[in-house]
């Protein structure tokens, strides 16, 4: 089987990790940072990307076609438009892997952060992940509120949230059934006991290694301000529905290598909202959104995609 298409040019988008805007529940605007000038500063949108071996999730050291982080400029006005970044991770002994990566629209004094991860299978693989199909549309929301402990108030502060990513498999009985389901035959090839016991095994690891979205920390550069007591931080993954192929390539009988597969359904992280929530000591919230949109003005709710 050729081992070549992994994350095609329209089939995944990055997690988003987006700005800052700051609202108060009270009627007057509460100052961030008075030091800091009120010209709002021109947009920015960094692309950060990481590759991983399809058949172990390890991560490997991967060259990229462009610098990594990756910067989009914005244009004169001081805004970024919407568009999309191509990437092609190279690493040694493995196949080269593609993605194209999503960029929001990104107002100015706004910054989107895209963390994005990219797999590679080896050329000497026995396990790969191939031709996804993953509808656009968002299909649902998965909150996760994670207080913030470590901070200091009336400063600039660096803080650390939990963000997921990849794929969740969504039908993991039927897809663990498919897996035992396959004979020899499937592999177009005489009937070999040792030869299917690899090649279930290897596909039951991959299938559950997707029973749950992977998590990676990062981190955000935030002013809390005076008189916060307590500072939490909701992180709402937007997910869509798709379809991935489990695959694994094993020596057959008669010396001549065979591929077995089976389909799976999934849901993918596309993008992460992060609300950033002051409490004072007398239970007071103030918000300060990390939204993905293009309003200016995103005040302490959701971002809208």
């Amino acid at each position: 089987m050729k081992k070549t298409n992994f994350f095609g040019a329209k089939t995944l988008v990055a997690v988003a990790l987006t700005s800052f805007m700051f609202t108060s529940c009270e009627e007057e605007s509460m100052v961030i940072n008075p030091q800091k000038p009120t010209e709002l500063p021109a947009a920015s949108a960094v692309v950060n990307a990481i590759t991983i071996d399809a058949a172990t999730g390890m991560e490997i050291n991967a060259t990229y076609n462009v610098a990594m982080p990756y910067s989009v400029a914005a244009d004169a006005s001081g805004n970024i438009a919407a568009t999309s970044v191509d990437l092609v991770a190279s690493a040694e002994g493995y196949y080269d892997a593609t993605k194209a990566v999503a960029v929001p629209a990104v107002a100015k004094g706004q910054m989107v952060y895209i963390p994005t991860t990219l797999y590679a299978t080896a050329i000497e693989a026995e396990v790969s992940v191939e031709n996804p199909t993953i509808d656009e549309t968002i299909a649902d929301k998965i909150k996760d509120v994670q207080a913030i402990d470590d901070f200091t108030a009336g400063k600039s502060n660096t803080i650390t949230v939990n963000v997921p990513y990849g794929y969740r498999i969504t039908n993991m009985e039927e897809v663990l059934a498919d897996i035992e389901a396959l004979t020899y035959a499937d592999g177009r090839a005489l009937t070999e006991e040792s030869v299917m016991a690899v090649v279930k095994e290897n596909l039951k690891k991959l299938a559950e290694s997707m029973a749950e979205f992977k998590t990676k920390e990062h981190t955000i550069d935030i002013f809390i301000p005076d008189g916060t007591a307590k500072v939490n931080a909701t992180v709402t993954a937007h997910v869509a529905e798709g379809v991935i192929t489990l695959s694994t390539t094993q020596m057959g009988v008669d010396g001549a290598k065979k591929t077995w597969s089976v389909e799976a359904k999934v849901e993918e992280v596309q993008y992460n909202d992060i609300l950033i929530e002051f409490i004072d000591e007398d239970g007071h919230s103030h918000a300060g959104h990390a939204s993905h949109g293009n309003s200016a003005n995103a005040g302490g709710g959701e971002g809208g995609k």
